[in-house]
C-alpha cells in the first residue's frame, strides 16, 4: 500500500505510460505497447482496454525479455495483468494488479495497492529471482509515488501561472 500526493487520474497517467516505463521504473531498459484493444464496458463486463506491452529488464550481463496482457477496468479502479500467454517470455509466469482510489482522508491524494507474482525459470540467476520477488515490490510502488508527485508538482505549478499568479507570490 502506498499513498500518493497526487490524484488518481495523474497516478493512473503514470502507470498507464507505459513506452516510458525505461525513464521511470528500475531495472527497466524497454518498455513498448505492441496492441491495445479499446472495448465498450458494461455492467456484466467493465474492461475497457486490453494493453499489450512488450517489456526486458536489465541486470548485468543479463536482460529478460517478457510480455505482459494488462486488462484496464477504469470503473473498478484496477488494472490486472499476466503474461501474454501468445509469446514467448523470459519468465516463466507473472500476474498482479494495481488498485488506485482516492486517499479516504487526503484531498488530491491517492491509495495505491500493488500485488505481483513472478515464476522463473530455473537458469534464471539467483540475485535475480530476489530482485524480482522483493526489490521489485517495493520499487513497483516508489517510482509510481516519486513520479506521479512530481507531475502533480509540475500541473501546480501550471495552473498556479495560468491563473495570472507567481510561485512565490
Amino acid at each position: 500500500v502506498q499513498d500518493i500526493d497526487a490524484p488518481t487520474d495523474v497516478v493512473w497517467g503514470r502507470i498507464l505510460d507505459y513506452d516510458n516505463y525505461a525513464n521511470m521504473v528500475p531495472k527497466t531498459v524497454e518498455s513498448k505497447n505492441y496492441k491495445v484493444i479499446d472495448h465498450k464496458p458494461t455492467k456484466a463486463n467493465p474492461l475497457e482496454q486490453t494493453i499489450y506491452t512488450r517489456m526486458k529488464v536489465g541486470f548485468p550481463m543479463l536482460k529478460l525479455e517478457f510480455f505482459i496482457k494488462h486488462l484496464y477496468f477504469p470503473s473498478e479502479n484496477s488494472l490486472t495483468w499476466t503474461l501474454d500467454y501468445d509469446k514467448s517470455s523470459d519468465f516463466n509466469d507473472s500476474c498482479g494488479y494495481w488498485y488506485v482510489v482516492p486517499h479516504p482522508d487526503k484531498p488530491d491524494w491517492t491509495r495505491v495497492y500493488y500485488s505481483v507474482e513472478v515464476a522463473l525459470f530455473d537458469w534464471v540467476p539467483k540475485f535475480v529471482v530476489d530482485f524480482m520477488s522483493s526489490k521489485a515490490l517495493t520499487d513497483a510502488t516508489a517510482w509510481v509515488k516519486k513520479y506521479s508527485e512530481l507531475e502533480w508538482s509540475k500541473q501546480a505549478k501550471n495552473r498556479v501561472s495560468s491563473d495570472g499568479d507567481t510561485a512565490g507570490e
